[in-house]
């Protein structure tokens, strides 16, 4: 299990708001268990799922190279609320 959290933050007087980051994603779907970023609303206490990356390919990895990809997940249905966490999530078999 890998888990990157963020702090807590608000969202509190935003009119909009976008999670904007790049990856390098190759998810198996034999071995990948969970692959997904999530937002808690009660500071990490609960999770809920923004997307689910399971058994995806992002940006691309050869060799000795690796090209990323852009992603943008809109967080604007959580606007006006404070005590916000971000969490990456990556558990796998392999």
């Amino acid at each position: 299990n890998t888990k990157l959290l963020s702090d807590t933050f608000s969202l509190v007087n935003f009119t909009n708001a976008t999670l904007k980051f790049e990856h390098a994603l190759r998810s198996d779907f034999y071995f990948d268990d969970t692959v997904e970023v999530d937002i808690s609303t009660d500071a990490g206490n609960t999770w809920t799922l923004l997307y689910d990356y399971w058994d995806l390919y992002r940006g691309s990895i050869t060799n000795n190279a690796q090209t990323t990809a852009n992603e943008n997940l809109s967080l604007n249905a959580y606007l006006g609320q404070s005590n916000l966490m971000l969490r990456f999530y990556y558990k796998s078999y392999y």
